[in-house]
This record gives C-alpha cells, sequence and structure tokens, in this order.
C-alpha cells in the first residue's frame, strides 16, 4: 500500500512588524482534518510553530520517503520577499524583523533555498500548497512598505536544480492565488480546495491534481483570486466511491460545507470586548489590542471596546519602550566587557555604573565592575588571577606577537566524567567516575592556529596551510616545547601547558551530559568529522560551546598532559592520569573520523612523538 505523509501548517501568532493572521490556522485545520479522516494519511500538524520546529519536522518527514510516498504539504501564513532577488520565503512566527532588511539569512523564514533541497532530497510525488501573499503590500505605522508572497517558491519546489526531472518523483505546487494577487485572510481557498476535493470523491470520481480542480476551486472562491498550479500533474485519489454520490457543482449552486464541520456563528462586538479586557488585564495586550480592534469594527461607536484599545495600544507602546532601553544597555553593557578585554579598564566601569543605576541587581554589570575596579586597582597581570574572575566562560584577550587571542576562563568544579553505558558509540575505556577539579584555569578559546605556532616556534608543519587553520602534523613532544617557549614570552606568573585528561573534557562538556556539548546526535553544522569537508576548517567556524570553546568536537585531536591508561573508581581529585605509559590521550576526534571518535567522553592513546595530519593541541595558562 502506498505510504501517505502529510506536513500541515498553519501560522496566526505573528508580531510586529507582521500583521496577525485570523484564519490561517483554521485553514490548516480543516486541510488536516480532511487528509487525515478521509484521503487517510498521516498527517503531522504544527500551529505557530517556529521556523526551526517547521524545519526540523519537514526533514525527518522528507528523509523517511520511498520511491512509491505520497507526500502533501500545506502551509498558511505570511509570504515574504526577502532582498532584491524577488525569491520569497514562508514566514513562521519567529520571523525576524531583519528579514525586511533584505538579511536572508535572518531566522523565522522558510527559504526558497530550503524548500528545493527538500524537494530534492525527497522521493516519490510530492504536492506543495502555499496559501500566502504573491506580491501583497503592507504598509506600518511610519515605516516602509513590505511585500510580501510566494513568487519564486514554485520554481524551488518544482525545478529545485533548474531544471524539471532532475529530481525521483512528480513534485507539484499549487499556490493560493496568481502574481499581483493577495490571498484572503477569510478560510476561502482552504474550504473552496477541501470542498471540491470532497466533492469528487462523493461522485466517486478520480482526484486528480490538474487544471480542471483549480478551476473548480477558482469558481467556488467567487473573489477575484486565480490559483496557480506548477509542475507535473498527477492523480491523488483513484476513483472509489466512498460517499453517497453528489452531482457536479454549478455556477448557480452553494459550494459543499467544508471538511470537517462549519465554523461557529460570529462573535458580536460585546463578546469581543470581554475577551479583550480579559486579555488586557491578564498582561495579552497584542491580544487585547486584535479582539477590540474587531469589536470596533462591527461597532465603532463601541465605548468600552475604544477604551480597552486605547489602554492595549498604551500599555504596547510602554512595554516597547522599555525593550527597546533594555537593549540599549545591554549593548553598553556588552561595551564594557570589550573595554575590560582591551585593557581600557576605566572606561568599562563608567559603562557598568551606567547600567546599574538603571539595573541595580544586573549581575552581569555588577562582575564587570568589580573586575574592572579590581584592574584598575592592581597591576596589569592581575586581571588571570583566579582571585579575580568567577564567571565560567569569561573571555580575556592576550597579545602574542602581532595578534591578539583569547582565553575563556574555566572555574573549578565537579562532574561525571566518561559515559554511561547506555552512550551509542562507547567504548569501555570510559567508565563513568566522578571527579573533583580544585583549580580554575584559562582555556585558548580554539585549536592551536597555525599563525600562533609560528608565531612561538617559527616554523609551521602543517599538511593544510592557512594562518587560521589548526596547526596539525604536531607531536606531544613538540606541543610541551611550545608551551615552555610561549611562557617565556607571557606576564609574569602565568604558564602555557597542556590540559590533563579530566580538565579537557570538564571544559569540553561545559556541564553538559550528553555525547556532543550540544545533543546526542552527530551534526555537521556543529562539528568537522567524518570527511565531509575533506580537510581541517578555520579555527571558529562551528559555534562554540556553553563556555565558548570551539572545535572540542572534531577538525583535529587534540593532546592532553596525561599518560594512556585505565580509569580509577569511586570520586578522584584533580587526576593526572597514570605515572608512566607508553602513551599520551589524545581527544576530540578529527575531520576524518566517525562520530563516535568526537564524542566528549571518547579517548584513545597515541605515542608521543607521532605526527599526522589529524594531530593538534589546544593549550591552557595557568597561575604559577
Amino acid at each position: 500500500m502506498r505510504r501517505k505523509l502529510a506536513l500541515v501548517v498553519g501560522n496566526n501568532s505573528y508580531t510586529e512588524p507582521y500583521s496577525r493572521l485570523s484564519h490561517a490556522v483554521e485553514d490548516a485545520s480543516v486541510v488536516a482534518g480532511f487528509l487525515r479522516h478521509r484521503l487517510e494519511f498521516d498527517v503531522v500538524s504544527l500551529y505557530n510553530k517556529t521556523a526551526s520546529d517547521v524545519d526540523k519536522t519537514l526533514l525527518n518527514l522528507v528523509r523517511s520517503l520511498t520511491n512509491d510516498s505520497l507526500f502533501f504539504f500545506y502551509f498558511a501564513g505570511h509570504g515574504l520577499c526577502v532582498g532584491n532577488s524577488q525569491k520569497q520565503s514562508l514566514l513562521c512566527v519567529d520571523a525576524s524583523e531583519l528579514l525586511l532588511e533584505g538579511v536572508g539569512s535572518a531566522p523565522g523564514a522558510i527559504s526558497p533555498g530550503a524548500l528545493a533541497a527538500i524537494s530534492r532530497m525527497g522521493r516519490g510525488d510530492m504536492f506543495f500548497c502555499l496559501d500566502v501573499c504573491r506580491t501583497q503590500t503592507l504598509r506600518q505605522k511610519g515605516g516602509p512598505e513590505i511585500q510580501r508572497g510566494g513568487a519564486g517558491l514554485r520554481d524551488a519546489v518544482t525545478r529545485p536544480n533548474g531544471k524539471q526531472g532532475s529530481v525521483r518523483g512528480r513534485r507539484l505546487t499549487l499556490s493560493s492565488c496568481a502574481d499581483g494577487q493577495g490571498a484572503n485572510d477569510d478560510g476561502a481557498f482552504a474550504n473552496a480546495l477541501v470542498s471540491e476535493m470532497k466533492r469528487l470523491l462523493d461522485a466517486g470520481c478520480e482526484l486528480k491534481l490538474d487544471d480542471n480542480l483549480v478551476e473548480a476551486v477558482e469558481k467556488r472562491l467567487q473573489c477575484g483570486q486565480t490559483p496557480v498550479l506548477d509542475g507535473e500533474r498527477f492523480v491523488l485519489v483513484s476513483g472509489t466511491p466512498k460517499r453517497p454520490i453528489a452531482s457536479p457543482i454549478s455556477d448557480s449552486q452553494e459550494a459543499a460545507p467544508p471538511f470537517p464541520e462549519p465554523p461557529t456563528p460570529p462573535k458580536t462586538a460585546l463578546q469581543l470586548t470581554t475577551e479583550a479586557n480579559a486579555a488586557l488585564q491578564s498582561g495579552r495586550y497584542d491580544e487585547a489590542e486584535r479582539l477590540a480592534d474587531e469589536a470596533l469594527r462591527l461597532d465603532p461607536s463601541f465605548g468600552w471596546a475604544t477604551y480597552v484599545l486605547t489602554e492595549a495600544r498604551k500599555k504596547l507602546e510602554e512595554r516597547r519602550e522599555k525593550e527597546r532601553r533594555s537593549r540599549e544597555l545591554d549593548h553598553l553593557l556588552n561595551e564594557g566587557w570589550i573595554c575590560l578585554n582591551n585593557g581600557e579598564a576605566k572606561l568599562a566601569l563608567a559603562k557598568a555604573t551606567a547600567v546599574l543605576k538603571e539595573r541595580p541587581n544586573d549581575s552581569a554589570a555588577r562582575e564587570l565592575k568589580r573586575l574592572a575596579e579590581a584592574a584598575l586597582q592592581t597591576d596589569a597581570t592581575s586581571i588571570w588571577s583566579p582571585s579575580t574572575i568567577r564567571v565560567a566562560g569569561y573571555r580575556q584577550t592576550l597579545q602574542i606577537g602581532s595578534q591578539k587571542y583569547g582565553f575563556v576562563w574555566i572555574p573549578s568544579g565537579e562532574f561525571d566524567m566518561g559515559s554511561p553505558t547506555s552512550e551509542k558509540d562507547r567504548f569501555d575505556d570510559e567508565k563513568l567516575h566522578h571527579v573533583k577539579l580544585t583549580k580554575g584555569f584559562w582555556a585558548l578559546e580554539t585549536e592551536t592556529p597555525q599563525a600562533l605556532y609560528q608565531e612561538v616556534m617559527g616554523e609551521n608543519p602543517s599538511e593544510f596551510k592557512g594562518a587560521d587553520l589548526p596547526v596539525e602534523n604536531v607531536s606531544w613532544d613538540e606541543a610541551m616545547k611550545f608551551c615552555k617557549k610561549l611562557t617565556k614570552r607571557l606576564p609574569k606568573g602565568l604558564k602555557a601547558t597542556l590540559p590533563t585528561e579530566a580538565q579537557w573534557e570538564y571544559m569540553a562538556r561545559a556541564e553538559t551530559k550528553t555525547a556532543y556539548w550540544y545533543g546526542n546526535a552527530p551534526d555537521s553544522s556543529k562539528m568537522n568529522y567524518g570527511d565531509n569537508v575533506g580537510k581541517t576548517t578555520p579555527v571558529k567556524s562551528y559555534a562554540p560551546n556553553p563556555w565558548g570553546l570551539y572545535d572540542v568536537h572534531g577538525n583535529v585531536w587534540e593532546w592532553t598532559s596525561d599518560h594512556y591508561g585505565d580509569y580509577p573508581s569511586g570520586t578522584v581529585t584533580d587526576p593526572k592520569g597514570p605515572t608512566s605509559a607508553s602513551n599520551r590521550v589524545i581527544r576530540g576526534g578529527y575531520w576524518r573520523c566517525f562520530a563516535g571518535n568526537c564524542r566528549s567522553a571518547n579517548r584513545y592513546g597515541d605515542s608521543p612523538d607521532d605526527r599526522d595530519d589529524d594531530l593538534g593541541f589546544r593549550f591552557l595558562l595557568v597561575c604559577d
């Protein structure tokens, strides 16, 4: 039996500058009910979800498709033309205001490129039904025009590689309106589409996605809205009557009732205002404004609705002003940290003090003030003292040669080292045990880059050359030699060293307990592994862990100071591994290995004189 899957998305709860919709979720529920109960699809419904939720669900469903699958995607909500490309995206409820500035990478949108990738990846027949405006212009109060639409999405789906037939199966797109038209937010399209499909099924007719179906839907709309079908037509359901036969609809006949049941009667102005007032009292000001505005459309002279609308807008303006000022203070605080990192303690203190005047309980501002005062009262090297820094992930820069390099503070603490027996790809040498680290330390935020190695050692042994690539082809002995030479150039009281194995896993996990700092499943967007790039990548190419460390998974193995051996049992304090062994521990995996070797708990022993294009290191700064 042919497998039938559907993803139905409806979005009402947009926030400014995007207008809130009234019927998109209801339209989506109508389509979902028809697909599930009448066409026997397995349906996943997403209402008022973020773009990330939709992307993940869409990707997981499409990955499960086979050559004989049938996939139905329905989207009701806003569309937006991003930038000057005239390629338009589907907006979810978390759509960023940056999209209006032409920033196509801003969050909250499903781009034509993403749909094209889904179309290429999927197998079997795929039908995309897009109930969004094609080129409808909104005007913000006192702001620019916003061009919305769905143009460009049809080609992305039906011609993902620039031509028809480049995908495995048939691709078909139905847009609710033609170029230059707006999609009405009244449920008309969804109800017309479902009603016509239902009539065909009741008549025992073949349900084919073709021009005849679209013409019948257009007749039912009767509002000047012209649906557009693009792609290779195909049969959705063969002719097998399941209901009493109905005669075909004519121009004079009223459309058949939609599936499911008809909507309830519209609310009165009094009902709407009562709901608006309840929303106002509970702090849901957006909802209060919308409901009161609807009430005034029904009865413009209704004084209570006018009062509620005025109060809601006043509260919304107060909230916006508060949020705007909060962003300004956040920016000021961030500038203060930058000043402190650059040695401008006096300026950092001034910015922290300004923030504390308005936010006296701001812990970050308090910490910045304390650090700035400490820097002004002591010599320049005291900023590196463990007694001065107490915030995990606090970043400090150090000038080495002509470049500044970032280090993050790793505080003392406790954690469970190793992996549980249930963890995928674990090895027997990862016995779970508790570790206490009594001293904090500074960790280089990246794997040691070639530019830094060249500055200290006067040479670059790497196979893959690049100043911002991690150095590799480095033995353990050479990494230790680097640390000794660098120590001579550091401020008094600081020493460069390789991390112990416990220190490495502690900072890599950053208080997480999953296989990788971001979760339990490997993700090529979070790390360089499995030869998916074919070489090392520049440091900071992937997102850092919660403490600000980059590439703790993948890219190059990282030497530690420990000999390789069995873990102890029970709780241990500041462990340093066996006193002697033939191999030293390397951690983190590398660009060519399988994902399991990149886990936080994975460990491997290698000869200290070994060199390869996958062996690098990350060093620490500790206070003598």
